[in-house]
């Protein structure tokens, strides 16, 4: 009767053992996702703020595009009203045309 106690001694220590084993490797199985969960997040917010980033940039460049076509019409309307101070003999009406088609 011992020895039948000790077989299942050594039976049921080495189905725990079996059992640890397992579960061991279900934690580094979960441990490892986890890690791979959040290198996921990190690229996913990385993406999230490069379209973000570029956004901006074209909102940018388009503000500059008009801030550099209405200095363009400013510089204009100036080298005009500069062509008429110089010139007093340009008539009105030519001073209004070239203001016009600025």
């Amino acid at each position: 009767e011992i020895f039948q106690t000790t077989k299942q001694l050594k039976a049921i220590k080495q189905n725990l053992l079996k059992k640890l084993e397992r579960e061991k490797s279900q934690k580094k199985m979960n441990e490892t996702f986890q890690h791979v969960l959040e290198i996921a997040n990190k690229i996913r917010q990385a993406q999230e703020d490069e379209i973000r980033l570029a956004e901006q940039k074209g909102e940018q460049i388009q503000s500059m595009a008009i801030a550099n076509r209405r200095l363009k019409q400013v510089r204009n309307v100036y080298d005009i009203l500069i062509d008429v101070v110089t010139n007093e003999e340009m008539p009105i009406e030519e001073v209004l045309t070239r203001l016009e088609e600025e």
